[in-house]
């Protein structure tokens, strides 16, 4: 066979090739020269450029051909590069794998899938029988040797012209932002609930994580001390997995070049901080992630807003820039923000509506596609802008948003519960609302008010929700209460924390009656910075201690990360005077919503133990996610509101 394979971080840092042989050949290439700083979306757009190069550009698979993804890399891909760029580039057609399509042997196939067992099987399917002429396969992450061996196997027409690791296993959806999109990361650290191939389920989504950081310190040549969160065991198991892997690829990471100071990995728990996710945004990406439901940077629009069929629109930094500038501004900013690019547009419009001679027509349209796109992009954010200020005032969001920050950031048991109370018996205050209060509540008074708590159930109940909806409040105490936390999430224990944050407070002012609560990962930044976070409460996993202030920092949450804390990570990226760049990642991104279902998930997988948090440290077994995706539905909430992904598979975009 000659079938090679080649290993090939991306253009982040000055590179080094990475090659290995399988079957009978090797190959290697070395990446161009790329960007000072980490950033997670040019990262894949890298390995799209070498993959099929822009026109003009050399390198790359030249001539007509085609682009066959798998239903992952079709997401990560998407976010990366639209169809119209893509189709640009001689790529006559774009599909997945697992669809049936014409023979096309006079084109090239650009192949472009995770290395798991389903994929090995449609490869080694589509090789007996090959449509193209020739087949360049590009996987997202190690391969297992025996996958490499399969492969050659099964090239019996010689095919396969080269097989490369491209290390884009992972969907970009901000600079600093990713997410392996998977759903009840909280099995993790429970009781295997059944088999799933060679993997149970449990082992599945921890061997999946481990291959989407693994894919993320390849991508940019990082090479980290690792740490993590001291009281969780699943992050500790986790950090000490990632440690075991990149020490069995001596290959790729021993090579490496030290970079002063260090790059840290740091793992976190999701439920350290379960309050952050249960809040109601007001940043705009936040906001239409929590309201309306953004899934691999598309979100639906209601035909209420978009007309009698509804409308899907793409909201990505890579694709917009308008949103790309004001994804973290505050509501009302990005608000007034619309209205002057919507002026700018009219004022646009009515310099090309005036024509009085040829050289005005051709003016006017040379100006048209420029001004089309722009009518088409404030429209868009219009709609959106339209739809959230509808349902903020119908469901009563500032008043709810008002309570939800005090009951994040102060004591006032007596208060809270007789707001609570009244918020609940309010018709106009949806009962997926109602519960996100009374879940708040309950971690803040889960130990003083634990009376309450049971009075604020029977309030849910007599309002028609049922029993196993009501029971997720027990469920998420279970999951992240005071037993399960190991910090002091309510700072209620320090007294350093509280006067910090009553300081905070005092300097924020009314104005931040929307907008005063601060995530967990907000100080973990701050003390990551200074060189301060303690070694105890974050230990080390592994011989690099990563005591020190870090140069690049991953920050992975097992069981996801929320738009709130992405906001705060760019914020800390853009102070300036900044010296430490930090990515965030996750299994998901949530909302309120995915997090209340991965609760309910956690609950229907039995009694509480961490179990086999999953397979050995670096084993070669992989999954794919849509198949080990789990469809929930939490009681008659009305999560279609714009929570959980759609059901029925995976939650990855379509390229378009």
């Amino acid at each position: 066979a000659r079938s090679s394979l080649a290993r090939v971080p991306s253009a982040s840092a000055p590179g080094m090739a990475y090659a290995a042989a399988a079957a009978s050949g090797a190959g290697g290439a070395r990446p161009g020269p790329g960007p000072n700083q980490p950033d997670v979306i040019k990262a894949v757009r890298h390995y799209v450029d070498k993959m099929i190069p822009a026109k003009g550009r050399t390198g790359g698979v030249e001539g007509m051909k085609v682009l066959l993804l798998d239903n992952e890399t079709k997401g990560m891909v998407s976010m990366a590069i639209g169809m119209a760029e893509i189709l640009e580039r001689e790529v006559f057609f774009v599909g997945t794998i697992d669809r049936e399509r014409d023979a096309m042997p006079h084109m090239k196939a650009i192949v472009f899938c995770r290395a798991n067992s389903a994929n090995l099987r449609l490869l080694a399917d589509e090789l007996k029988t090959p449509k193209h002429s020739q087949y360049h396969i590009f996987l997202s992450n190690i391969a297992p040797p025996s996958f490499l061996d399969q492969l050659a196997k099964a090239d019996v027409h010689s095919r396969v012209e080269q097989v490369r690791e491209y290390y884009a296993d992972y969907s970009a959806v901000a600079p600093e932002l990713f997410s392996l999109n998977l759903r009840s990361a909280s099995l993790m650290c429970k009781p295997a609930a059944g088999p799933y191939g060679s993997l149970t389920m449990e082992e599945a989504t921890f061997q999946r994580s481990l291959d989407g950081v693994m894919s993320v310190l390849l991508a940019h040549k990082l090479r980290p001390a690792i740490r993590f969160q001291g009281t969780s065991p699943l992050a500790g198991h986790f950090a000490r997995a990632v440690d075991s892997s990149i020490g069995s690829q001596r290959e790729l990471f021993g090579l490496m070049p030290h970079s002063s100071p260090s790059p840290l990995l740091l793992v976190l728990d999701r439920k350290e901080d379960p309050v952050t996710p249960l809040l109601t945004q007001w940043t705009y990406q936040a906001m239409v992630h929590e309201t309306i439901g953004l899934w691999s940077n598309k979100v639906d629009l209601p035909p209420s807003t978009s007309g009698a069929a509804g409308q899907k629109v793409v909201l990505d930094p890579v694709h917009d820039d308008f949103f790309a500038e004001h994804m973290y501004s505050h509501f009302t900013v990005f608000a007034e923000a619309v209205q002057a690019r919507l002026k700018e547009y009219e004022a646009k419009h009515k310099t090309t509506g005036s024509i009085s001679s040829i050289e005005d027509m051709r003016r006017a349209l040379e100006r048209l596609p420029a001004l089309r796109r722009a009518r088409d992009n404030v429209s868009k954010h219009v709609a959106i802008m339209s739809e959230l200020d509808r349902r903020v005032r119908n469901h009563k969001l500032f008043e709810l948003t008002v309570l939800e920050q005090d009951l994040a950031e102060q004591d006032a048991l007596s208060r809270h519960f007789e707001e609570v109370s009244a918020l609940i018996a309010d018709p106009a205050v949806r009962a997926f609302d109602a519960l996100r209060l009374v879940m708040i509540f309950a971690l803040r008074y889960e130990v003083d008010g634990s009376r309450q708590v049971s009075e604020l159930k029977v309030a849910l109940a007599s309002r028609g929700i049922e029993h196993g909806s009501v029971a997720l409040v027990d469920a998420l105490l279970e999951y992240a209460g005071v037993r399960a936390r190991g910090g002091d999430l309510f700072s209620k224990k320090s007294v350093i924390a509280r006067v910090r944050r009553g300081v905070s407070r005092s300097l924020k002012g009314i104005d931040s009656a929307i907008t005063n609560h601060k995530p967990l990962l907000s100080d973990i930044l701050a003390d990551l910075a200074s060189g301060r976070l303690s070694t105890t409460l974050y230990p080390a996993a592994g011989k690099a201690e990563g005591a020190g202030p870090a140069g690049t920092v991953i920050i992975f949450v097992v069981g996801g990360v929320t738009c709130e804390e992405a906001a705060a990570v760019h914020k800390f990226n853009t102070t300036p005077g900044a010296t430490m760049r930090v990515i965030l990642g996750g299994t998901s991104l949530h909302n309120s919503a995915s997090f209340i279902a991965d609760v309910e998930a956690f609950s229907k997988a039995g009694a509480a133990g961490l179990g086999t948090p999953g397979p050995a440290a670096g084993a070669a077994a992989s999954t794919d996610r849509a198949s080990a995706g789990i469809s929930i539905d939490v009681g008659t909430l009305g999560f279609g509101s714009g929570g959980v992904a759609p059901r029925g598979g995976s939650s990855y975009g379509t390229l378009s």
